[in-house]
């Protein structure tokens, strides 16, 4: 027996971000094009030379050109939305602020995955930016 239709669902609860022609969007992802240009613009004009090991942040504009919606493979009747961004600008940045902002979002990542997979800690790490 089929469940109901995606218009009937309360579609936060079944953990449905949107509806793309009558099917549930499950998932999102990015693709991005022209990062490369973007950043040799910069370094032509700010040269930075890297070596095999460094690590480094890059920080970029994008212009979303386009949405594409595909198909979940191994979660038939499921879909994935994929926006497509064009990156316009980038830079190099050593700035602990992007520090902070990408390990507080790995913390959040490794979290939800946590609690996906059912693990629960006994005491709560205050999140890294001081907050419960």
């Amino acid at each position: 027996m089929a469940g109901p239709a995606v218009s009937d669902m309360n579609l936060a609860e079944e953990g449905i971000l949107e509806d793309f022609e009558g099917n549930p969007v499950t998932a999102v992802g990015v693709e991005i094009r022209n990062a490369g240009g973007g950043l040799s613009e910069s370094l032509g004009v700010d040269p930075v030379m890297l070596h095999g090991g460094d690590t480094v942040y890059v920080v970029m504009r994008c212009d979303v050109t386009g949405i594409n919606h595909k198909p979940i493979k191994g979660d038939e009747g499921n879909w994935k939305r994929v926006m497509v961004m064009r990156a316009t600008d980038a830079t190099i940045m050593d700035s602990a602020a992007v520090r902070k902002a990408l390990d507080s979002q790995r913390d959040r990542i490794k979290r939800e995955k946590e609690r996906r997979e059912g693990i629960n800690h006994l005491f709560v790490d205050p999140e890294p930016d001081g907050n419960e």
